[in-house]
């Protein structure tokens, strides 16, 4: 819980053991020093399987072009920095996109599975089936007091819970792997429905992020035209020598339509610097995240010996195995809903695609930063619009209030309301008395002036007192305070 409460820790607990499963991957590409420290994805990255050239064909072929030469020292120098920063931006882009393939598709219970077999067999024949003697022994003690004092329901039930934690215990212990990769494919499933109906719905959303963080910022700093871009991208892309593309450009030199941009391009590369790094590490951060619930629950689910034998203590134990299983769940779920968050922000992302297309990439980002910052700042009133209460007696009043409208009719008469007493344990807010009248139920007391008129016509200021009673459904006592 301490890990859940700092996610720093836990991203950099996922990061480390992302990068050691990525180590351990058996098929590297060798032909350049990116390659060699990325898996090979085929669902991604071969033609044959994703018709996508610009992330297929032409992935290795992104690099700045120019036709400085040796007698411009400086816009040389100035390129092959603007190259530099555009290739550390290609090989994160590749990282990202990886990561965004391994949410999906990464079964971290696979990789652990060996481990996760033997150390349940472990704890199976070394601690739980010795203690569940010993507790099963004190258990039947405790029923045997039950039966004698004649509670033959907390009896039956006390017994039935037994039977069904053993139960569930034995397919536990016998079919871990089982239970695992079930959740695993259910949460997969969910995942996939939320990203697309299409049948490749991660490939296209990774071909939406390479378009934005390599494609799109590569025609920008290459070519600087937008319209030069959109004629000779994939006649460039498509040659890997760099004397074929020095040549294409040479040839736009003397036409006029292109220069050497060296500044330029560094410029404009440590300008888009903030808004894309922003984006990227939102982005990643969630994949990690997505990675992290996977590893968190591997280790929660193999508390469960200690959990079956707790649970097996009367009173005490199905507490427990409640509170197990239900966490167990919300981490199972916390998988889909940062499913939910990537599909938001790719989703805007492919909006941003479309309008850099008409207005500018350096207005999309400028966009994309100022609704991260507005996002951040306002995070606390954006969260509230998703709660449906806020813990104060108004609006104890307000839920109650249509469930007793129809007390409403009564109140032009006094002699129908009721005055009660304020005591120690009444919360006074607004002309309302809140008091706990059970575990389960408030009564609540509202005071109003009206004024009274006789059948001569006089008036008489009075007050009137409406008491009714609310569930304690969505309130906790502790709650019910002034603000």
């Amino acid at each position: 819980m301490k890990m859940l409460r700092n996610p720093k820790r836990l991203l950099g607990l996922t990061l480390l053991l992302f990068l050691l499963m990525m180590q351990s991957s058996s098929v590297f590409a060798v032909s350049d020093p990116f390659s060699a420290s990325m898996p090979k994805v085929d669902d991604i990255f071969d033609y044959t399987k994703n018709p996508n050239p610009y992330i297929t064909t032409y992935k290795d072929n992104y690099s700045l072009d120019d036709t400085a030469g040796m007698f411009s020292p400086v816009e040389g120098a100035l390129n092959s920095i603007a190259d530099t920063m555009f290739q550390m931006q290609y090989f994160m882009a590749q990282l990202l996109v990886l990561m965004f393939w391994f949410v999906f598709n990464f079964n971290i219970f696979d990789v652990f599975k060996d481990l996760i077999t033997s150390f349940l067999t472990e704890m199976k024949v070394g601690f739980f089936d010795s203690v569940v003697l010993i507790l099963l022994t004190l258990t039947g003690a405790y029923f045997i007091k039950k039966k004698l004092q004649r509670r033959v329901i907390e009896f039956w039930i006390g017994l039935g819970i037994i039977v069904l934690v053993l139960a569930i215990s034995t397919f536990y212990f016998q079919s871990p792997m089982k239970i695992l990769n079930g959740v695993n494919n259910a949460t997969n499933g969910f995942s996939q429905m939320i990203l697309g109906t299409s049948d490749t719905p991660v490939v296209k959303a990774s071909n939406d992020l390479w378009q934005v963080f390599v494609v799109k910022p590569w025609q920008n700093a290459e070519f600087g035209n937008p319209e030069l871009a959109k004629k000779l991208t994939d006649e460039v892309l498509s040659k890997s020598d760099p004397d074929e593309r020095e040549a294409i450009f040479e040839v736009l030199e003397a036409t006029g339509e292109w220069e050497n941009m060296g500044s330029k391009r560094c410029a404009y590369l440590v300008v888009m610097l903030v808004p894309m790094g922003i984006t990227y590490i939102v982005l990643f951060a969630i994949c990690l995240l997505s990675i992290g619930f996977q590893a968190l629950m591997m280790i929660v689910f193999l508390l469960g010996p200690f959990v079956f034998a707790l649970a097996l203590i009367p009173e005490y134990g199905p507490g427990v195995l409640k509170k197990w299983g239900l966490f167990l769940i919300s981490l199972a779920a916390s998988k889909i809903v940062m499913v939910l968050v990537l599909k938001i922000l790719t989703a805007f992302l492919k909006a941003m695609l479309s309008f850099g297309d008409t207005q500018g990439w350096g207005m999309v980002f400028i966009v994309q930063l100022i609704a991260f910052a507005m996002i951040f700042f306002f995070k606390k009133q954006i969260v509230e619009i998703f709660i449906i209460t806020k813990k104060n007696v108004s609006n104890v009043y307000s839920l109650s209030n249509a469930g007793n409208s129809g007390s409403s009719g009564n109140s032009g008469r006094s002699s129908s309301t009721t005055r009660v007493s304020t005591s120690s344990s009444t919360v006074t807010s607004g002309g309302e008395n809140v008091v706990p009248v059970s575990s389960k139920t408030y009564q609540v007391q509202r005071k109003e002036p009206v004024v009274l008129v006789d059948d001569e016509g006089n008036e008489k200021p009075d007050t009137l007192v409406t008491t009714f009673r609310v569930k304690k459904t969505k309130f906790k006592k502790q709650s019910l305070s002034t603000e």
